[in-house]
């Protein structure tokens, strides 16, 4: 078969190259005239076998290569390529109009892609880059260390993927899966009372994207439980991220609040149009109580701004931010408060046009006013309360209810029917009673864009600032400026997260990973035509991608979807030739997986980030990109002395010993969680002892695949091994007919591989002549000659002899193919055995002069892409030094605490944990105090956790690096960790009780569970009680004083009705613990024995007590006071807030008092009725008088004094019987605290005396029959019962025995006889009685 190629164009070969076969036995013009009817008004360059044919009649030889060009005109005339013979050759590259990744974020350092000028695709020429290239000469991304660019990348990078931060960075495009960082977009801090929160919104690259696998410190999101995230895919109609509809930009600030004196800054940029200042005190905000608890304190803050204009003085033009009174918050009218009396909260404005006349419908008389609501009141439908109205025709300002509106222009702008809302605050002060840090966040909103200068000072404390009792310094730590922008980010993939500082962040702000994923790109098939999906991770499609930049949009107008193009249009790119890369790349299993996020050039990009994944590269063809790949293929063209101009042939080697024996590869491996990974492939000679191994690095970040990484760097040392040597030279343009990437065979008789020419003449079977060799070969090596036959056939034969004769060449050899022997002007080839023409890859054509090109070509073997090895299984644990893994899930907090001594201590704990599969020996724990400039060795730990002590108030960072077999891990760093808060201790968990004793002697003994915390810095438990079922621990009694250290707790308290008993840990700092552990006990009431008194306190409306308590006139009962009414005002709400109990206010505390004579001696007790939380108080006064002042001293002469002036007896909680005398004066206090959420209820207090029974036993005592009177001994005594133990007597039937008198105590012992009725006898008896009485001491 005949090869015949036909340029049309020989300054674009390509565009205009066809190569076509036909069958052989034709003449040449045969061949050419189909081609001539093609360009008839051109003359034809036509060459056969690399030589310029002048005859056209003869046989063209078999398997002949025929080019066909227009030929190339030297001055004017009609040629048209005349006009434009210097336009460089086939392949330039991009100069004008250089992409970078997707575009930039924010400033101008990041030029997207604009429109593709002309001019962009005529720029200067290029050097392809082909898999054949020579290791660490050209190819892949050459490693230079650390950066790629000017800047660290965050993806590619030892160092770790990062999220990038900053104006100017290049929005990312993604092929495939990657694991990213992604670009912060806004960072912020916002304060949840007490908390801060972080607000982050991160964009994860041009969408749209699958966002998987988030992790926070390494992390997945899913462990933390104080952390909310929001996706967005990147489509240009996706929704607003929650926290994100505004930008927030925030000036870290360290100002100390003063009293009475401004603190002055101003906001970022000159677009604000809202305000928000952050103020914290980070010592806490309380005052310190003698007993050592917390009380309330508090800081008045005021704020004001105003626009920053030249030339105004220090205290024009400022408006409230934060008022100490009643104010008017920032709103679109700009309107201000003129009465401090206002209601609080929202009032709504309406604008609008009405009728002003009284005349009814006949003369209505329109004008325009505005109408003042109050908070709460109906501003349309029927029975509309409008508190106040004004006119606002004309100019100037206007009063209306309490607002003062500057410009009535500017309210009648708002449209007629317009309603907005004006917020009347007082909200300066910030109040508490906590050691902790307090923080409060101020905003002021819809204020006219600009720049502002904030000021803030105290106006009111509740303490000195140098008060050792009370913690009230605050500072002004940020000034936010706020946007307005609503911006969805649209097609743009976004991470919105929401995290609470909290110990599981150790308060910082965390790093962040996740996986992204683009699975499909668009591609326009003009086959179709169309576009269609194909598979982003085949590196020609993403090629394609990269420089097309198509994208399928949503259509807001109608609904509809469109392609909309960033890049080349589609009829400039030649889809054919990246559909046959995408096939090869296929077929050789090679795919590509990359974010490019860092700036720089197209045509760098695409030819170092994409295109090397599939070993291709992408060119412009004239004004057309298309692409080229290393692959087996044919060649194309066959370049001899006879084509080659004359003179310009040179050929290179590189030395062996300047070629690489090994290569390693670096790529994010898939199988390492992406991280940094370097593979090595070694040569047959590593190993050799004599040869000094030279190694060299490049990178392939779109490769994760270990297999593919790993067969990569083997493809690399075939080409090194194999691709020996590279030739240059010289043809006319119409003399070639080959595009750079093609295989094309040269012959020359510069190299010694070949001597080449036309045979001169035959001479038989067994000689040829032909011309001699110009450099005057000495010809003694062992020679083959190489020739094409007419029948396109190429033939190897020895050479026997060679005879010089002349100027030409008699070569003798063994014997021609008597078939097909050489004829003349056959192209020959002369050299040493085995080397004749040889195949070349062409790497660049570039321009010579006007008519000439210059060709460089590098060695083409096929060998290269043999693939006959085996890949080695990864041993991720051992292989190398730097194969000793990380760590991961590294944490960190510090904790505060005090000692017993009352020492302020800290200590810090650290975890972390190791990949599966990974090994250590042991961990080192670092520390550093200057972020990272120095460490100092905290410990070396063989577990997975630790304890440090450290200093208080220090923050640190922390390194821990994994020590295996002596080599160690890079580390692993968080921080900086934030200083200890000393923290609340633990809650009991359960406490329990059992009563021991009987009795006098019986004891409640509780045990309770606790989980005593590290560091252990409890002082002690305390326990308290209520009478009832009530939980108030705030309202609770001790039941011991001091602390409790030891357990069991016992105690003979609590011996009557209900009680709660509740347990709190108290540490070292006096801090109790959050949360109560509680047990009810119900004792019930005591046994009633023999009642010697009784007082019902609640007859007759408890007239005998003194009480500040009130009865509701429906029970019996005693009410707690309120000081407020149901509703405050008509126009109050009945709540408040939604979780505030019916009333505003609290129910109030009150007390019963009531005083009694003991009139008899016994045991004294209380039966009682009470709901809710009360306590129960009693004290015996003795023989004091009630009172020992005369008409002129106060009945108390101060309030907290005793009610009787017998200090030594003071009130005792009541718990059970109490022993008094007769006479004994008993004073019981009832006290109900006061309390939110439930009312004590006092129905019924009766006091008791009474006394056991005693016995006395009387043995063998003769009872006359006149009765006898017991010898008791008891005093005071009263007779219940006598009882007969035994008695004698000879009197038959029964016998009873009769007490004549109870006090005295007589007896007597009467014989029964039975008739018609019994009759009763006086009989003498000798008996065992027992007596049973009690003493009866009463007044």
């Amino acid at each position: 078969m005949v090869t015949v190629v036909f340029v049309r164009n020989p300054f674009d070969p390509y565009q205009s190259r066809s190569v076509e076969h036909a069958e052989d036995g034709k003449s040449l013009t045969e061949y050419v005239q189909p081609y001539r009817d093609k360009v008839p008004f051109n003359e034809l360059t036509v060459q056969v076998n690399g030589k310029i044919a002048v005859e056209f009649d003869g046989i063209v030889p078999k398997n002949a290569f025929i080019v066909v060009m227009v030929t190339v005109g030297k001055g004017g005339g009609k040629n048209p390529l005349q006009l434009i013979a210097s336009i460089a050759l086939s392949v330039v590259a991009m100069g004008v109009g250089s992409v970078l990744a997707g575009g930039a974020f924010f400033g101008a350092g990041a030029v997207g892609m604009g429109a593709w000028g002309f001019a962009s695709y005529l720029g200067a020429a290029a050097t392809m880059f082909l898999g054949g290239s020579l290791v660490s000469k050209l190819g892949p991304k050459i490693s230079v260390g650390k950066y790629n660019t000017t800047e660290s990348d965050p993806t590619y990078s030892w160092d770790g993927v990062t999220t990038m931060e900053g104006q100017g960075n290049a929005i990312a495009l993604t092929y495939g899966t990657v694991k990213s960082g992604g670009q912060s977009i806004a960072k912020y801090v916002s304060n949840n009372e007490n908390d801060q929160v972080l607000n982050w919104l991160v964009c994860a690259g041009e969408g749209p994207l699958e966002i998987e696998d988030i992790r926070l410190n390494d992390n997945p999101i899913e462990n933390y439980k104080d952390v909310s995230v929001e996706i967005r895919p990147g489509t240009n109609n996706q929704e607003i991220i929650s926290n994100f509809n505004d930008t927030i930009e925030t000036k870290q600030l360290g100002y100390e609040i003063l009293n009475d004196e401004w603190r002055l800054d101003e906001v970022q940029g000159n677009s604000a149009e809202g305000l928000m200042i952050d103020i914290e005190f980070s010592q806490g905000l309380y005052h310190a109580n003698d007993d050592g608890s917390l009380g309330t304190a508090w800081v008045d803050i005021a704020a004001q701004y105003r626009l920053k204009v030249e030339g105004q003085g220090d205290e024009d033009n400022w408006l409230w931010l934060v008022s100490t009174s009643p104010y008017a918050k920032p709103n679109q009218v700009n309107a201000s408060l003129i009465d401090t009396d206002a209601t609080l909260g929202a009032w709504s404005v309406k604008v609008g046009r009405y009728d002003t006349s009284s005349g009814g419908d006949d003369n209505p008389d329109y004008k325009w006013q505005v109408l003042v609501f109050e908070p709460g009141q109906k501003t349309s439908g029927i029975n509309v309360i409008v508190a106040k109205r004004a006119i606002i025709e004309g100019s100037g300002s206007v009063n209306c209810g309490p607002f003062h509106f500057p410009d009535k222009a500017l309210l009648r702008n708002l449209g007629s029917g317009t309603q907005i809302s004006i917020t009347v605050a007082n909200d300066s002060r910030i109040s508490g009673a906590q050691s902790t840090a307090v923080r409060r966040q101020f905003r002021c909103d819809n204020i006219p864009a600009g720049e502002y200068q904030v000021r803030v000072k105290a106006a009111a404390r509740s303490a000195s600032t140098t008060s050792s009792r009370d913690g009230v310094k605050c500072w002004w730590t940020g000034l936010s400026a706020i946007i307005y922008d609503d911006f969805i980010y649209p097609n743009k993939a976004l991470i919105g997260l929401k995290a609470l500082a909290s110990n599981q962040l150790s308060g910082n702000t965390p790093t962040l990973t996740f996986l992204k994923t683009r699975s499909t790109v668009l591609v326009y098939n003009p086959n179709l035509p169309g576009y269609e999906e194909k598979d982003a991770t085949n590196p020609a499609w993403a090629a394609y991608d990269f420089t097309h930049l198509a994208r399928l949009l949503d259509d807001p107008r109608d609904g509809t979807q469109k392609i909309v193009v960033n890049g080349v249009p589609a009829e400039l790119i030649m889809y054919d030739r990246f559909a046959e890369w995408a096939e090869y790349c296929d077929e050789m299993d090679l795919h590509i997986n990359i974010e490019i996020a860092t700036t720089g050039e197209y045509w760098n990009k695409v030819n170092t980030d994409i295109a090397p994944v599939g070993r291709g590269k992408v060119l412009q063809f004239g004004t057309r990109f298309g692409c080229i790949w290393d692959h087996v293929q044919e060649p194309v063209q066959m370049f001899t002395m006879g084509n080659i101009v004359s003179g310009s042939f040179t050929e290179t080697y590189l030395a062996l010993k300047d070629r690489a024996d090994s290569v390693e590869l670096t790529f994010n491996n898939r199988d390492k969680d992406y991280t940094r990974d370097t593979i090595v492939a070694y040569g047959p000679d590593y190993d050799k002892t004599e040869i000094v191994n030279n190694p060299t690095q490049i990178s392939m970040d779109g490769i994760t695949d270990y297999n593919q990484a790993y067969r990569e760097a083997k493809y690399q040392l075939y080409c090194n091994a194999l691709l020996k040597r590279s030739v240059s030279f010289d043809a006319d343009i119409d003399a070639i007919g080959c595009m750079v990437g093609d295989v094309i065979l040269v012959a020359h008789d510069v190299p010694r591989w070949s001597y080449s020419g036309r045979i001169y003449e035959v001479n038989g079977l067994y000689a040829v002549t032909v011309p001699a060799d110009p450099d005057g070969n000495a010809w003694d090596e062992d020679y083959s000659f190489q020739y094409r036959s007419i029948n396109d056939v190429i033939h190897t034969v020895d050479v026997t002899s060679i005879t010089a004769d002349g100027d030409m060449l008699i070569i003798n050899v063994q014997g021609f193919d008597s078939m097909d022997p050489p004829q003349k002007n056959d192209i020959f080839a002369l050299g040493p055995r085995n080397a004749t023409s040889k195949p070349f890859t062409v790497t660049s054509i570039t321009r010579a002069d006007d008519y000439t090109r210059k060709i460089e070509a590098i060695e083409y073997n096929a060998a290269v892409f043999e693939e006959n090895y085996d890949i080695p299984m990864p041993d991720y644990s051992f292989d190398e030094a730097t194969d000793v893994q990380n760590v991961i899930n590294l944490q960190a907090n510090q904790v505060a605490y005090k000692d017993k001594q009352g020492t302020l201590r800290c200590k810090m704990f650290v975890s972390w944990s190791l990949p599966e599969g990974a090994l250590a020996d042991y961990f080192s724990v670092q520390l550093s105090t200057n972020y990272g400039s120095s460490w100092t060795i905290a410990g070396t730990v063989y577990g997975f956790d630790c304890e440090l002590n450290t200093q208080p108030f220090t923050e640190y960072m922390v390194r821990v690096i994994t020590v295996y077999q002596m080599r160690q891990s890079s580390g692993v760093i968080i921080g900086p960790i934030a200083a200890g808060e000393d923290v609340l201790p633990p809650d009991v968990s359960v406490i329990n009780v059992e009563v021991v004793g009987e009795g006098a002697a019986e004891t409640r003994r509780f045990w309770w569970q606790f989980e005593y915390p590290n560091p252990d810095d409890i002082a002690g438990f305390k326990i308290k009680y209520l009478q009832g079922n009530s939980l108030n621990w705030n309202v609770a009694y001790e039941l011991h004083t001091g602390f409790v250290t030891q357990q069991p707790f016992e105690t003979k308290a609590l011996r009557q009705g209900i009680h709660t008993v509740m347990i709190k840990a108290v540490d070292n700092a006096g801090q109790e613990s959050e949360h109560i552990a509680y047990t009810v006990l119900n004792l019930g009431d005591p046994l009633e024995d023999n009642v010697l008194y009784k007082n019902d306190f609640a007859t007759n409306d408890w007239e005998h007590c003194i009480t500040n308590g009130t009865q509701s006139g429906y029970d019996d009962y005693i009410h707690a006071p309120q000081n407020s009414y149901f509703w405050a005002t008509p126009d109050t709400n009945a709540w408040v807030q939604n979780d505030w109990a019916m009333w505003y206010e609290r129910y109030s505390s009150f007390y019963l008092v009531m005083q009694f004579k003991a009139l008899a001696s016994g045991a004294f007790w209380l039966r009682y009725d009470i709901e809710g939380p009360a306590k129960i108080e009693y004290r015996i006064t003795g023989d004091q008088p009630f009172w020992r002042g005369d008409a002129d001293t106060a009945f108390w002469e101060a309030p907290d004094w005793a009610m009787w002036p017998d200090d030594a007896n003071l009130y005792k909680p009541y718990t059970c019987k109490v022993n008094v005398k007769a006479g004994d004066l008993i004073q019981v206090r009832f006290t109900a605290p006061e309390n939110v959420t439930e009312e004590t209820l006092l129905k019924s207090l009766t006091a008791i005396i009474d006394v056991p029974d005693r016995e006395e036993h009387f043995e063998n005592i003769t009872v006359p029959a006149s009765g006898l009177e017991l010898p008791i001994v008891t005093p005071d005594y009263y007779t219940t019962a006598v009882k007969v133990d035994a008695m004698q007597t000879s009197v038959p039937g029964g016998v009873e025995l009769e007490i004549i008198s109870r006090t005295p105590c007589i007896i007597r012992f009467n014989k029964l006889t039975k008739g018609a009725s019994i009759t009763r006898t006086p009989i003498q008896v000798v008996a065992d009685v027992t007596w049973q009485g009690f003493e009866n001491e009463v007044i």
